[in-house]
């Protein structure tokens, strides 16, 4: 039986889809978590008591190998390199871990794989989807590799294409890429490597056709919509992609901090207002654009208005702690 630690940021999907269905079960999960985040924590406790549940509860009634939980801080993930070493590993599956020293990689027999959402060797860096909408891109995809020295240019293990629909999420996307292709490859993976004691592999090409799609903020994201020469259709989809636009609505109108703001439908017409302003006309908010309207979808949201309210309460509890512990 391959023996493997599944590597992972706290909170992604894949962590919930790996263990449905898997035969295969890890030795070792490793949780990558940031620093004081309240909703994680939650989701780790969560994602424990699934692993002992798995254990006890099999609906085949086959043996499931023991699941060990490791918690660790990003700055802190090489750290336990001897620790798996002495697991004796035989490989590591990462999912959005970060970048492995080289005791990581040597701590198992086979080293460490990685998925990555799209077809590599496009899109090559640590946002690939954001890039993808940029770009108008609808060839999605799931890549399984080995990691080497670089970034994203290990040789490949199996990829998987999909369509992408036009104004699609992020993460709808990430979810068809990771959860359903990704999870398929890695259970492949793992079978071919317990049935056959190796993984095929071929080298990927030197040079990738797209940019690097290295990460960006909201403000950078914004900033890279060519108002002038992109279509309607392309903003359009880009914005639906995610909801970086957010903090150039907010700069305008007051209500987004307690309704549920999101892309809706476009409309090609003639508009007075320059391109990538804000307008609101007949009761209704937009994007202008030289070819039409791309609309904004506002609904009250009671949800919002309790998560502001407890981030507040937090924030202030958090300055009077550390105003009194400087008094003392």
């Amino acid at each position: 039986m391959v023996r493997y630690a599944l590597i992972t940021t706290a909170g992604t999907q894949f962590i919930n889809a790996f263990l449905n269905g898997q035969d295969i079960m890890p030795t070792v999960i490793v949780h990558v978590r940031p620093k004081g985040n309240v909703f994680r924590k939650i989701f780790n406790k969560w994602i424990c008591i699934q692993c002992f549940l798995k254990k006890l509860f099999n609906p085949q009634g086959r043996m499931r190998r023991a699941v060990l939980d490791i918690q660790v801080k990003p700055e802190d993930l090489n750290s336990i390199a001897c620790r798996l070493k002495s697991m004796n590993l035989d490989l590591l599956v990462i999912s959005k871990a970060g970048k492995l020293s080289d005791a990581m990689m040597a701590s198992a027999k086979f080293g460490a794989i990685n998925l990555h959402p799209s077809l590599l060797p496009k899109y090559r860096g640590g946002h690939p989807l954001l890039w993808m909408a940029m770009n108008y891109d609808l060839e999605g995809g799931c890549s399984l590799f080995q990691i080497d020295s670089k970034l994203d240019t290990g040789r490949l293990i199996s990829q998987e294409a999909f369509p992408i629909q036009p104004g699609q999420s992020l993460y709808d996307v990430e979810v068809k890429a990771v959860e359903k292709i990704g999870v398929k490859l890695v259970r492949n993976a793992l079978a071919k490597l317990d049935r056959e004691g190796k993984l095929e592999t071929k080298p990927q090409p030197a040079g990738s056709p797209t940019a690097f799609a290295y990460n960006l903020s909201n403000e950078e994201a914004f900033e890279m919509i060519d108002w002038e020469n992109w279509d309607l259709v392309r903003v359009w989809h880009y914005m639906r992609s995610s909801n970086f636009w957010m903090h150039h609505v907010r700069k305008t109108c007051y209500w987004n901090h307690w309704c549920r703001c999101s892309i809706g439908n476009y409309e090609f017409c003639d508009v007075e207002e320059r391109p990538g302003k804000v307008s609101t006309k007949g009761g209704k908010t937009y994007f202008a654009h030289s070819q039409g309207k791309i609309y904004i979808d506002i609904n009250f949201s009671l949800r919002r208005i309790i998560r502001n309210f407890i981030y507040c309460e937090f924030l202030i509890t958090n300055m009077m702690r550390s105003r009194s512990v400087r008094r003392n």
